[in-house]
């Protein structure tokens, strides 16, 4: 438990035990005013009835509270089952219930009263404690909910509403009918009850519209609404409860409303809940930055995140440590360039290591729909040509040989790599999967020799190697803003203060065009742009 949680769960309990403490002097207080105002007679017949009211109360209601605040907390968690429903069903359930206890009570009031309290003047007392029975199972399934959400305190309060509520009323009727004789002041200062408990009702629907039980309709849903909503989302802003949200990150949104989108086209179809989709016409609009024209600052313009050589030393570092797979990964997109699915996709039969060359054919990548690991084409759609130097040559040729090696020490245990291809929908998925050589795999599944391989000669996904550089950045001294991009990145800036001609590394990257290779990455050191800046001196100066 957090700190947060701490100081939540004391206030609570705080709350609860001062509302129980005050509930239980002002009941103390009333039965004392009563006994006063009603006498022994009226008093012995109110303590008769009560208990007798109280028993067919619980029958009826069967701690309703505390299984609907279960159930309601389990609907939150879980998200199985909607707690709107679930809270109107059991308090359906609960008023049907009651409705039977009360036929019940109604038949055997009379012959409870001769037969076997055998005292006739407790009809109309026991009598009064009708209602209350139809009025306790509704309050119960309220406060069941309200205890679900964690707002023990509403329900403590609903208590405290409901005691005042009974005092104040029995005092009024006692006040009013005690010239009409003890029994009709008995039965009216046992009514009192139902006006307490209707006070507490009245309570708990108040609280409802503060805390509600469902949301808006689906089918009233407008793509108003949704901007409305992911604007407030995407810029932040005054939520309405008066609770302040912080804006979400751009790569947050992109996911929230990709789920969206696909929670609202399956509710168009084939669920048939909607006729339209309002999310198609819902635009997510991104955060512009402000930039202030009259700043004295001097500070560059934040560039595209590069990492030194001794940094990726320390992540190699980190990963050898780690024993993790991803390690080769990272080599290679250090001193190829290549994106994240571009290396998980890579194969043995795409390297050549006697000219020190490879070649990008395909990407790996998750699909979150099919939840399934697949190869496709680059982002470009392209095949392209990377050269690469001794370094990586030298780490490639070592890394063929251990995994020849791993192939033999684990035998029938090393797994082997398939491609499958899939058609849905017309379209086509090629299926990627690890099963070990004991096992058959259909003829037609084509076989991949992956480069990244796990030691077992599992595949090594994008999302596991994205997974350890998230973890790199937390860890590792050096690395707070790092991500595999980062690599890309380093590669580009590397060659071109290297002085590596623009065109040939925009080939080398895979760019449509060398304006794209030059804007984000020709950021190599301010030194070398001063450097370039002062040619202009040499060529005045000659001429």
């Amino acid at each position: 438990m957090n700190k947060k949680q701490n100081n939540t769960f004391f206030i609570n309990t705080l709350i609860i035990i001062i509302t129980n403490f005050v509930v239980k002097m002002l009941g103390l207080i009333n039965k004392i005013a009563i006994t006063r105002m009603l006498g022994t007679n009226g008093m012995s017949l109110y303590v008769l009835s009560f208990p007798t009211i109280m028993l067919f109360i619980s029958i009826a209601g069967f701690s309703l509270n505390i299984t609907i605040s279960k159930l309601v907390s389990e609907a939150i968690v879980s998200r199985k089952y909607s707690p709107k429903k679930l809270v109107k069903k059991s308090c359906l359930y609960s008023v049907l219930l009651s409705f039977i206890m009360l036929i019940l009570y109604l038949i055997f009031l009379k012959p409870l009263t001769i037969h076997f309290l055998k005292n006739e003047d407790l009809f109309y007392p026991l009598l009064a404690g009708a209602p209350l029975i139809m009025l306790v199972g509704i309050s119960d399934g309220l406060k069941g909910y309200f205890t679900g959400i964690k707002k023990m305190h509403i329900s403590s309060l609903g208590n405290l509403i409901e005691q005042i509520g009974r005092i104040g009323f029995s005092l009024i009727f006692l006040y009013i009918m005690l010239p009409y004789g003890i029994i009709t002041a008995t039965f009216f200062c046992l009514l009192a009850l139902s006006f307490g408990e209707i006070c507490a009702i009245i309570y708990s629907l108040i609280k409802i519209k503060k805390y509600p039980i469902g949301s808006r309709k689906l089918k009233t849903v407008t793509a108003d609404h949704l901007q409305s909503f992911i604007d407030l989302m995407s810029y932040g802003g005054i939520n309405p409860g008066g609770t302040t949200s912080k804006p979400m990150s751009k790569g947050y949104m992109l996911q929230f409303s990709a789920v969206l989108q696909n929670s609202f086209r399956f509710a168009v179809f084939p669920k048939r809940l909607i006729t339209f989709n309002p999310m198609q016409y819902v635009k997510l609009r991104g955060r512009k930055e402000e930039t202030d024209i009259f700043s004295d600052s001097e500070e560059d313009i934040v560039p595209v995140p590069t990492i030194t050589h001794g940094e990726y030393q320390k992540l190699t570092d980190f990963l050898t440590q780690k024993k993790h797979p991803a390690l080769l990964a990272v080599q290679i997109a250090y001193y190829a360039g290549l994106r994240i699915g571009e290396v998980c996709g890579l194969t043995w039969q795409d390297i050549n290591l006697d000219e020190q060359y490879l070649t990008v054919r395909r990407s790996m990548r998750y699909n979150g729909t099919r939840h399934k690991h697949e190869v496709g084409t680059t982002k470009r759609s392209k095949v392209r040509t990377v050269d690469f130097c001794d370094t990586l040559a030298d780490i490639l040729r070592k890394v063929k040989t251990e995994q020849h090696k791993n192939r033999f020490l684990y035998g029938e245990l090393y797994h082997l790599n398939y491609c499958k291809t899939v058609k849905e929908k017309g379209r086509t998925y090629y299926e990627v999967y690890s099963l070990q050589r004991t096992q058959e795999t259909p003829e037609n599944d084509r076989e991949l020799s992956f480069v990244c391989l796990k030691e077992d000669g599992a595949f090594v996904s994008a999302s596991a190697v994205g997974q350890i550089c998230r973890k790199a950045k937390a860890e590792v001294e050096g690395l707070e803003d790092f991500h595999f991009h980062t690599l890309r990145h380093t590669y580009t800036s590397n060659l071109l203060s290297g002085g590596a001609k623009p065109k040939d590394v925009q080939e080398l990257l895979g760019h449509s065009d060398v304006s794209t290779t030059m804007n984000i990455y020709a950021h190599s050191t301010r030194e070398a742009k001063r450097t370039s800046a002062r040619l202009l001196d040499k060529v005045v100066g000659e001429a």
